[in-house]
Formats: C-alpha cells, sequence, structure tokens
C-alpha cells in the first residue's frame, strides 16, 4: 500500500500550501482527522486548519482534543482515527502530543491506518513525532534541556526537525 506523510514546517502558510495533495491523497470523498494538542488558545488556531478545508468544500472532518483538564476521549479518537481517510497532526507542544498520539492505544492506531494507506500529515510538532525518536526543546522539556522522546515511527532512521 503506498504511503503518504507530509512533514511540515514554517508555520501556517505551510498548511494552504499542502492541502490539494493531502486531499488528493486522502481520497475522492476525504474523512479527515485533526489532532490538536488542547492549548487554550485552540479556537484562535483551529480556523488555520480547517478553513482550508471548507474553502475545498471538505465538510466531513473531526477535531480530536483533550478536554479542559487535559483528558482525551479515547474511544472517540480511536473511532474517529478508523473512519478516516486522511489524518492530520497540529503544531504546539510536542511533549503534549506525544502523550495523548504516539503513546497507548492511539499510536499503535496512527501507524496501523499509515501503514494501511491513509495519509499523515504533520505540521511542527506534528512533524516532529513522525519519526520513531521525536526531540523536546529545552522549554518544553522538564530537565531545561534537549530530550529524545519516542515518537509515532511512521518513518526511521531520522529525526525531523521543520524549524
Amino acid at each position: 500500500m503506498p504511503r503518504v506523510l507530509f512533514l511540515l514546517g514554517g508555520g501556517h502558510g505551510a498548511l494552504e500550501a499542502v492541502q490539494p495533495a493531502f486531499l488528493r491523497a486522502a481520497g475522492p470523498d476525504p474523512r479527515l482527522v485533526l489532532l490538536l494538542q488542547g492549548d487554550p488558545r485552540r479556537e484562535r488556531y483551529l480556523p488555520l486548519y480547517t478553513n482550508p478545508w471548507v474553502r475545498r468544500g471538505i465538510r466531513r472532518y473531526r477535531v480530536i482534543v483533550p478536554d479542559a483538564d487535559g483528558t482525551l476521549d479515547l474511544e472517540r479518537a480511536a473511532r474517529a482515527l478508523r473512519e478516516a481517510t486522511g489524518i492530520f497532526i497540529g503544531g504546539g507542544h510536542t511533549g503534549l502530543y506525544q502523550k495523548h498520539y504516539a503513546t497507548e492505544p492511539l499510536g499503535s492506531l496512527i501507524r496501523t491506518r499509515y501503514r494501511q494507506g491513509v495519509p499523515v500529515a504533520g505540521l511542527s510538532a506534528g512533524a516532529i513525532l513522525a519519526s520513531s525518536l521525536a526531540w523536546l526543546l529545552p522549554e518544553e522539556s522538564p530537565s531545561g534541556r534537549v530530550e529524545v522522546i519516542p515518537g509515532l515511527g511512521l518513518i526511521q532512521g531520522m529525526i525531523v526537525a521543520p524549524h
């Protein structure tokens, strides 16, 4: 099964540029899932991800985000991922994305869907997590230093640094 992986940096300008290719890879009737970290500012950032889809007529998308307490509805997230024809992992704090989406049970589900041919796109932190090894910036790390953490393992033998 062909696999398509979009690793983006450079901020939200990259979102608009990659949308045509991402949507083509997601099929003729895309069902998209957007995985976000749960930042209180998400309402400000959400349209940057979803407006390019809406402008292109995409109405079937789900936004998965932890609640205000940082708890993720794992059943809802797993159901959305199983039905998705395209998965987009947003940008922000790499550690939060890693905690929610690169660990079990969702990490193995994302890897399975990718192996089945579902395209995956990641912006910034979402791109960093694509490799089997990811990294935290000093300001994100409890130690105050760059730390290497487990990623999703969609690609092997490289570390992604989108900035």
